[in-house]
């Protein structure tokens, strides 16, 4: 297995690659295991089940309407409801939605800076996206074949069996760029993201494009927000998401 931590940024004005623009238009398709077969797939398989699916609405960077002069509010505000909080639809226990884009998130919780492996939903567990040691670095590590593998067996968590990583862009949609660094970059107050974020690299599901670096994967660093990318072997933490509503 791979011990390297190097995180590598793309390189950019500012030595690094910040994508703090929302996507939008994103389709709530049903995934493969471990999250790996996409949008582009489902709807190759089944197109008019893909048509009929609703667009996903992605929140903006978080910035409110009052934003300072230098600030640019865009998107719909960050808005998020754990079990109890909305009615009839509330989520399951350990879980909240995200009110934009209809995502059922894990709710991580400890927070006591050490890790607990019998327990999935520690915050402090890290995990590695693949045990290759050459190419193809396939998604086999314990982020897919330890974490997802426990939250989807019998009895799954929350009832559901369909767990699975984030693609970057709906790991960044929780980033709220209006938070300060340093500590998480999360929706502050009561109705902010609950349980804990630890203030470090999250897994997406999305590898690397270039077939030269078919070892890496997207990170999202939830101390400031910045997107990047780390190998595969590198040990992570993760927070689990379905498609929700």
């Amino acid at each position: 297995m791979k011990t390297r931590t190097t995180i590598h940024w793309l390189a950019g004005l500012a030595g690094g690659l910040l994508l703090a623009v929302p996507a939008v238009g994103w389709t709530d398709i049903p995934w493969g295991a471990g999250g790996i077969v996409g949008a582009l797939e489902a709807c190759e398989a089944e197109l008019v089940q893909c048509q009929a699916q609703p667009g996903m609405t992605f929140p903006g960077d978080g910035w409110p309407e009052d934003a300072p002069d230098y600030a640019i509010p865009g998107g719909a505000p960050l808005s998020y409801a754990g079990p109890g909080e909305i009615g009839a639809d509330n989520p399951p226990e350990g879980t909240f939605i995200d009110l934009n884009t209809g995502l059922m998130w894990e709710i991580k919780d400890s927070a006591d800076g050490v890790a607990n492996y019998t327990n999935p939903h520690d915050v402090d567990n890290l995990y590695t996206w693949s045990e290759a040691t050459a190419s193809p670095y396939i998604p086999n590590g314990s982020a897919f074949e330890s974490f997802l593998a426990e939250l989807n067996a019998e009895p799954a968590f929350a009832g559901y069996n369909d767990w699975r990583l984030p693609t970057v862009k709906e790991l960044q949609s929780l980033v709220d760029y209006s938070v300060p660094y340093p500590g998480p970059v999360v929706k502050q107050g009561p109705d902010g993201l609950p349980g804990a974020t630890a203030p470090s690299y999250y897994w997406s599901s999305t590898a690397y494009a270039l077939a030269a670096g078919d070892d890496l994967a997207w990170v999202v660093y939830f101390g400031d927000g910045n997107v990047g990318s780390g190998y595969k072997g590198a040990a992570f933490h993760v927070r689990a998401v379905r498609g929700g509503r």
